[in-house]
């Protein structure tokens, strides 16, 4: 949770403190919450613990967004401990063959290059909602993919959150 005003700058200048006290990253457990205090002491984020250390700006390939928990129930799609809405989902029907959206290679597994995500990378890197912040660049890349997908994802999954799926979808 961002408490500044929005900007590209996000850990620069700021000391952890956790919810104990203190300084020390390595004791943390899963969802536990640090501060980060600017120089002069005042709270200026809270964040879970068990996030990768924050960057200090916002630049192409680093955005920033806040910690929604709707995690990535979208990467277990198709399979069998999928949560009901998903278990039918087709997320080749959304994203496309050989899209690193995607939770496993082709069935006839042509394509080794790409990247498949799994639900723990979804639940840790793309568990996220408005405000969104990113580069220039990063939404010139982002915004027609999420524009694709989020029609395709309302197809398989007519509800609210629809559109936040097809935008974790698009950014993986």
């Amino acid at each position: 949770m961002l408490l500044r005003p929005i900007t590209p700058i996000l850990g620069m200048d700021m000391a952890i403190v956790s919810s104990n006290g203190s300084n020390d990253r390595r004791d943390k457990k899963k969802n536990q919450l640090v501060e980060y205090k600017d120089k002069n002491g005042r709270i200026q984020i809270l964040r879970q613990s068990n996030l990768p250390q924050l960057p200090p700006f916002i630049t192409k390939g680093v955005a920033a967004g806040q910690h929604f928990g709707i995690g990535g129930l979208w990467a277990s799609a198709g399979e069998s401990d999928a949560r009901k809405d998903f278990r039918e989902f087709n997320l080749t029907r959304v994203c496309g063959p050989s899209s690193p959206c995607l939770n496993q290679p082709p069935h006839d597994n042509t394509d080794t290059s790409t990247h498949y995500t799994t639900r723990e990378e979804a639940d840790n890197n793309y568990a996220v909602g408005p405000v969104y912040i990113a580069s220039i660049a990063d939404w010139k890349d982002l915004l027609p993919k999420w524009h694709a997908f989020t029609p395709r994802v309302y197809e398989q999954y007519p509800k609210l959150l629809a559109e936040m799926y097809g935008f974790t979808m698009a950014v993986a």
